[in-house]
């Protein structure tokens, strides 16, 4: 994209915010000032253009590409430029109007996808009716449904998902931008959507809907499941067999249903079909060649999963569990896309002889490889995005914590980042706003104070759709340093070190031959000026 269509762009959303024009659909994630809406205002539209300059910082504008000394201005929540700063050909110019952001030593990243998470409301919706805004299905799991209700297509995350800001609060402080949240319960699911982490509501927070069809190979033997009206509904499938069975029986029940409609549309005088909200929605997915999302909880069924998308003719993702490096060669071949826990399993208790007998060697093997499963798929050509699945924040587990510990063991710095950023990205198809950064694409990205996968880098901002969130607090000034003391007739000496929120101090004296007396306690601050020394 060219200086001049960039101007352009940005000088049309200028003129439709000043007309009161709104976007209808799409993908633009993000609320705040200047960003389109068709939500009538209470009073006067509020027209401040939310301009920033990020500088000074080294900027990774994705895997393998980094800008040292970079520049990125984001204009109302979208990257309207990037690159060198300073006054060189090619150099990025700080708009006057730009509220600028010093990252003088820190790196810039583009901000990571969470590739799989599960949406909150499933465990309560079992029973409900979920009207679906603008019709055709869309989050309803009432009407004229399918026989068995572990069956439920036209269940969509996208029409009932809320905002919950602790979790957001949560993933932002490990430098997440957005994920998949995809529904839990039953067989053939529902679709997922594309979420950002921010603190906007539904409207300007869904990046993108319809992402995948989800689809479990197991029997799900939660009581009532999505829609039932009791628990004897959902006696059948009770083996992996059935549940396979099912899928399958659907999807051709969906075919057939898509042809005996069309027939009837082609020759009015012939019997019309039942009416069924699943059916019509799963046809129009299997139509779409919406991907297919497959449970795999272990890795014979990423084999099965397979299996349906050749037989069916449809895209697979599969979600893995995190044991792929057992049948490698087999999923490699397959040539679908993983999606990865990296909940690596703890350290078995062999502490005394009997635990020790009770550990089996398959066990141990998990705890020893687990960690170079992404290391061996990265090898093994497979595509593969990561998950904060199955993390214990309670053990302070964190996608980013995990994935350095993958590279410990053997994965690539440029494939870890890959694997949190643009491979998810392209999966979900939302690569037009994630992923990268790159002019044109939604502001959101993270600020670290070193390199991504060092050991004691913290995220101290992210950036979610051009709104700046603050995780780590810098301090206005640097008190380390030895400073003079006087407090009436006492006279002395603090010399403060240590780290920025873990600070030590000693303290002096004067005319105590260089006595030092102890800190009571970690020094916040200095009492006066520092020394001219």
């Amino acid at each position: 994209m060219t200086a001049g269509s960039v101007r352009a762009r940005v000088w049309v959303v200028a003129v439709w915010c000043v007309v009161g024009g709104g976007v209808g659909s799409g993908v633009w994630a993000g609320g705040g000032p200047g960003v389109p809406s068709t939500v009538p205002p209470a009073g006067l539209r509020e027209n401040t253009p939310a301009v920033h300059a990020i500088v000074n910082g080294t900027v990774v504008t994705e895997a393998g590409k980094k800008i040292v000394n970079g520049v990125v201005v984001i204009r109302n929540g979208v990257i309207v430029a990037v690159g060198p700063g300073g006054e060189g050909e090619g150099s990025v110019r700080v708009p006057v109007e730009a509220r600028v952001w010093d990252v003088s030593g820190k790196f810039v990243y583009p901000g990571l996808i969470d590739g799989y998470g599960e949406w909150a409301g499933d465990a309560v919706v079992a029973g409900a009716v979920t009207a679906a805004a603008g019709g055709g299905g869309g989050g309803r799991v009432g009407g004229a449904k399918y026989w068995n209700p572990q069956v439920t297509p036209e269940f969509r995350v996208g029409r009932v998902y809320r905002v919950d800001r602790e979790v957001n609060r949560g993933l932002r402080q490990q430098g997440i931008v957005a994920r998949l949240l995809a529904p839990g319960r039953g067989i053939v699911k529902g679709t997922s959507a594309v979420v950002d982490t921010g603190t906007e509501e539904g409207d300007h927070s869904i990046v993108r809907e319809d992402v995948a069809l989800h689809i479990a190979l197991a029997p799900d033997f939660r009581a009532g499941g999505r829609g039932s009206e009791s628990a004897d509904e959902v006696r059948y499938p009770t083996s992996p067999m059935g549940a396979f069975t099912l899928v399958r029986q659907a999807m051709y029940d969906a075919q057939w249903y898509e042809r005996a409609w069309r027939a009837v549309r082609g020759n009015t005088l012939l019997p019309h079909p039942e009416k069924n909200d699943s059916l019509e929605a799963l046809a129009g997915l299997m139509g779409g060649k919406v991907p297919l999302m497959v449970d795999a909880g272990d890795e014979l069924y990423a084999l099965r999963a397979d299996r349906i998308g050749d037989e069916f003719k449809l895209p697979v993702i599969v979600r893995g569990n995190g044991q792929e490096y057992r049948l490698i060669r087999e999923i490699a071949a397959s040539g679908r896309a993983v999606v990865v826990p990296v909940a690596f399993p703890r350290a078995p208790v062999v502490g005394t002889p009997e635990q020790a007998a009770g550990t089996s060697l398959m066990d141990l093997m998990a705890w020893d490889i687990s960690p170079e499963n992404p290391a061996r798929l990265e090898a093994a050509g497979v595509r593969f995005a990561v998950t904060t699945s199955g993390l214990s924040a309670a053990r302070g587990e964190t996608l980013l914590g995990q994935m350095r510990k993958a590279v410990g063991r053997g994965l690539g710095e440029e494939a870890a980042l890959r694997a949190m950023t643009m491979t998810p990205a392209r999966l979900f198809k939302v690569e037009s706003c994630l992923g990268s950064i790159e002019v044109g694409k939604c502001a959101s990205l993270i600020v670290t104070d070193g390199e991504l996968f060092a050991e004691k880098t913290r995220v101290m901002e992210t950036w979610v759709d051009g709104e700046r969130f603050e995780i780590v607090a810098v301090a206005p000034s640097d008190p380390k340093g030895k400073w003079e003391v006087v407090m009436g007739e006492w006279k002395g000496q603090i010399t403060v070190g240590g780290e920025p929120g873990r600070l030590t101090g000693e303290v002096r004296r004067a005319g105590m031959g260089g006595a030092t007396l102890p800190a009571t306690g970690p020094a916040t601050g200095p009492s006066t000026g520092p020394s001219a020394g």
